[in-house]
């Protein structure tokens, strides 16, 4: 099964600074202090995604995985795409999947919570497709 959804429409933003913070994972491919792509997701803490998710979790999209950085708010999260733009509005975004560093024992490893969890909590309205 994987869980997802969709990148929203203006959503791609040119300009956002990565700055050097302890809570900033270094992405081998952007220096920090240099304009980054972000996507903003439609998908929250109030469906199921965890707000410890931007301490380390990461979204699949077209086959890449991205950092899940910010704060997760109740109803989007935001992921960090790089200097240079590798989405488009309405590419599927995936949470959950079979490959590694999207499987929920990846991202409860980097939640610091069990799968079950995860799992458990995750709002039954969210799109699903059973593989």
């Amino acid at each position: 099964m994987t869980t997802g959804g969709r990148i929203r429409p203006s959503i791609g933003s040119p300009g956002v600074r990565r700055e050097n913070t302890a809570d900033s994972r270094p992405d081998p491919g952007v220096d920090p202090g240099v304009d980054v792509w972000v996507a903003t997701l439609p998908v929250g803490h109030a469906d199921g995604l965890p707000r410890e998710a931007a301490k380390g979790g990461h979204v699949r999209i077209k086959g890449s995985l991205y950092p899940i950085v910010a704060s997760v708010s109740a109803s989007h999260s935001i992921v960090e795409i790089g200097a240079e733009r590798r989405v488009e509005t309405g590419d599927e975004a995936t949470f959950f999947d079979w490959v590694e560093g999207s499987r929920p024992e990846d991202l409860g490893a980097a939640c610091r919570t069990s799968v079950y969890d995860l799992t458990m909590h995750l709002n039954p309205l969210l799109p699903r497709r059973v593989v």
